[in-house]
């Protein structure tokens, strides 16, 4: 097993509900899906790299438009209610 390095990180608020509604339709783990947005964003890894192919691309992309639409909505919910 190779070494692993851990970070603790603060979520914006409903992002973690957005990365398990991800992860169960990717039947994932949550951990496997931020690794594979992770992946795909800093090493230009194609789509799919750690994910089943169960989506057409134009699907994955929809949903990841619709997680970042949300994750924006969040924060600013979150804020307002400060």
């Amino acid at each position: 097993m190779q070494p692993q390095d851990k970070y603790v990180l603060r979520l914006p608020d409903g992002m973690r509900d957005l990365i398990r509604e991800a992860a169960a339709q990717n039947k994932r783990s949550m951990n496997a899906e931020i690794i594979d947005t992770l992946e795909r964003t800093y090493r230009k890894l194609p789509p799919g790299h750690y994910r089943s192919n169960l989506l057409s691309d134009a699907e994955k992309e929809e949903i990841w438009e619709w997680l970042q639409e949300r994750a924006k909505a969040d924060s600013k919910e979150a804020k307002a209610s400060k």
